[in-house]
């Protein structure tokens, strides 16, 4: 049952010999209208904040579920590129394996030439050490048969 001061300030009351001081009544009467208005423009105050509470919750409870489902898809993508980024490092480390493997294998085949190629001067050093001693030496004897030839015709 809604009622509100109007209605509680215009009931009437059948009268009695011995009844209430009918000024009395109505003072009552209009402060408890005064307050059923006032608990009813409450209500109605409290009714719209819970409309409103209703509608802000149902908003936040949709952005919500968006939201998980954003999650959802950025987990998703994070392993995804998780997956793809071990498969690059897996891949580009093979790949540096085999560079290096192929980069060791020139350096043992560049090794092996530049052995042959310092054999191979040392080789030309020696003979050449060898014949430019041979030289040396016939200059010295050339030198040597040269003073004694010019001593014997000095002392002539």
């Amino acid at each position: 049952m809604e009622f509100n001061k109007k209605e509680i300030i215009s009931k009437k009351f059948s009268g009695s010999m011995r009844g209430y001081d009918k000024a009395e009544v109505e003072v009552y009467l209009e402060w408890i209208g005064s307050e059923a208005d006032k608990l009813i423009n409450e209500n109605q105050e409290l009714k719209k904040k819970l409309d409103q509470i209703g509608s802000d919750y149902d908003k936040f409870a949709k952005e919500k579920e968006e939201f998980g489902k954003e999650q959802q898809k950025a987990k998703q993508e994070i392993e995804r590129i998780k997956k793809e980024t071990n498969k690059y490092c897996d891949q580009l480390k093979l790949d540096t394996k085999m560079k290096a493997k192929d980069v060791l294998k020139d350096s043992y085949v560049q090794l092996k030439d530049l052995k042959k190629d310092i054999d191979s001067l040392q080789k030309i050093k020696n003979s050449f050490v060898r014949r430019y001693q041979t030289y040396l030496k016939d200059q010295l004897e050339s030198i040597k048969a040269f003073q004694k030839e010019k001593v014997i015709t000095d002392d002539k």
